[in-house]
């Protein structure tokens, strides 16, 4: 896991913004295999200084994505990804299509609205979930984020 995390982590350098001094406020828990720890908010997002991942980036992202044999594993290494590195609404598709369950996917959604540099896209992720009983709780959380 750690090989994992240390192959995206370079992979990314080059595509991450800026650092982020911790904060309390607005932070994330993020739950890790050894601990729990704080993850600050993202920045804010100006269009113009943003540098989203490209699609070798991002293919090799899903690639690694696959090779995780269990969803938890893989939404760590997705939020990690996520962090990094903004990444387009269509490639978020892709990586959240390696989650088994439409629970993890949701999941996986809400965590990085903030991150993404598109949000105005966002909805057309609803296509991604098998039922819609998700579909339409992920509607609902976009209606709210975007209010």
């Amino acid at each position: 896991m750690k090989k994992i995390f240390l192959t995206i982590a370079l992979g990314l350098c080059a595509c991450a913004m800026m650092a982020v001094p911790p904060s309390k406020k607005g932070a994330v828990s993020v739950r890790t295999v050894r601990s729990e720890r704080v993850v600050p908010p993202p920045p804010p997002v100006h269009p113009q200084h943003v540098r989203i991942a490209t699609p070798q980036q991002v293919n090799e992202m899903v690639r690694v994505l696959k090779k995780l044999s269990f969803d938890d594993n893989r939404m760590e290494v997705a939020k990690l990804c996520v962090m990094l590195c903004p990444i387009a609404t269509a490639d978020l598709a892709k990586m959240a299509s390696t989650f088994t369950f439409d629970s993890n996917r949701l999941a996986f959604y809400k965590f990085a609205y903030d991150y993404c540099p598109d949000k105005e896209r966002y909805l057309m992720l609803k296509d991604s979930f098998k039922f819609s009983s998700d579909s339409r709780e992920f509607v609902n959380f976009v209606a709210k984020m975007q209010q």
